[in-house]
């Protein structure tokens, strides 16, 4: 897994070639950092897992605006580039956090032309304030997203998220207060714990 993550954390830092990915940190499953793409920075927590050679990322950000939403997505990077850029019509799914009743979610699936990642921007899930208790407390989010002709299930672990989003939180927050020396006073620890190897299972769909 830390090898995983590693591969990862490259990937996601050239996802643009302008992007740079800074102070990253491993918790566990999660890896949390600071991503700096022009004059746009970002509060990075993310984990991953590899499905059929295409690396599937969840993604909760934060901006200096606002450090106490995070903003949700789902990246998929491939092997070959988009031939050509493209938006689609809202999508409607659905997200659960293990036995938890599930959230309603809209999405939209956006790539650009010579990019490898298939972006999916969640932009809308019901029972907030719930969802919040689940995912500092759960062990795997389960996301079941339609297309116009398919289905897909996706599922992440949770572990390791709750100690991403204090750091990211601390961070965006350092960051706001126009302190760039403090950034430099965060430890990075010498050794990660070992994780633990997990198993992908194929009855996420009995979530739903």
């Amino acid at each position: 897994m830390k090898k995983l993550l590693l591969i990862v954390a490259l990937m996601m830092a050239s996802l643009n070639i302008h992007s740079e990915m800074l102070l990253e940190k491993t918790n566990r499953d999660w890896i949390s950092s600071v991503v700096v793409n022009n004059n746009d920075t970002r509060f990075r927590g993310f984990t991953s897992f590899i499905e059929n050679g295409d690396v599937v990322v969840l993604v909760m950000d934060r901006i200096s605006n606002n450090c106490n939403i995070e903003y949700m997505g789902i990246n998929v990077v491939q092997d070959s580039s988009s031939q050509t850029s493209f938006t689609s019509e809202t999508f409607f799914g659905q997200l659960r956090i293990d036995k938890s009743p599930p959230h309603d979610i809209t999405y939209k699936v956006t790539f650009e032309e010579g990019s490898t990642t298939i972006f999916l921007n969640i932009m809308d899930f019901n029972g907030e304030t719930e969802l919040v208790r689940e995912l500092e407390k759960g062990n795997f989010i389960r996301f079941k997203l339609k297309t116009d002709k398919d289905e897909f299930f996706l599922r992440f672990s949770l572990n390791g998220y709750k100690d991403s989003k204090t750091r990211t939180f601390d961070l965006c927050t350092k960051f706001k207060q126009n302190s760039d020396k403090s950034y430099f006073d965060d430890e990075t620890p010498k050794s990660t714990p070992k994780n633990k190897n997990k198993s992908r299972v194929n009855s996420d769909a009995s979530y739903f």
